[in-house]
């Protein structure tokens, strides 16, 4: 074993030697890589396509987990009534006057752009005001009924 100063002298060159081996494969191996340059093809080439197969699917009447047939499948249709659209004309609720004494109040109603004053129960160009508070009015057009808000 050496002792003393000689030992740590000798330790430490090898410290030094091996960290001199680390960092000349470190940067050697970075600095030896040659620049790529990239090169990018301007044309694309548009790849060609295949027909669509059309197939029809037919029903089966074969549980495949039973393995037993079921009966033919009965086809009933439900009629419903058609419900005729009415074309709402657009109304609009623009606020409330009242009197000073609070009994006779008075409702502006918007419709189609033409500005009423209306009470409940009267009707201007088919609409019809059913029910209004300060901040809503119930309107009916032709048996339909809407409520708008302020």
């Amino acid at each position: 074993m050496l002792k003393g100063k000689k030992a740590t002298y000798i330790l430490l060159s090898v410290i030094v030697l091996i960290w001199a081996i680390i960092g000349y494969r470190y940067f050697t191996h970075f600095s030896d890589q040659p620049t790529r340059e990239l090169s990018f093809e301007t044309t694309y080439k548009v790849p060609s396509s295949k027909q669509n197969e059309s197939f029809d699917l037919l029903p089966t009447l074969k549980d495949p987990f039973l393995g037993t047939t079921r009966s033919t499948p009965s086809m009933t249709t439900k009629t419903t009534p058609k419900k005729v659209l009415t074309n709402f004309p657009q109304v609009a609720y623009k606020g409330m006057l009242e009197s000073g004494k609070g009994k006779a109040k008075v409702f502006l109603i918007d419709i189609n752009g033409q500005q009423h004053l209306m009470t409940i129960g009267e009707e201007m160009q088919g609409v019809k005001l059913l029910s209004a508070t300060n901040q809503k009015v119930v309107v009916q057009f032709e048996g339909t009924s809407k409520e708008i808000s302020l």
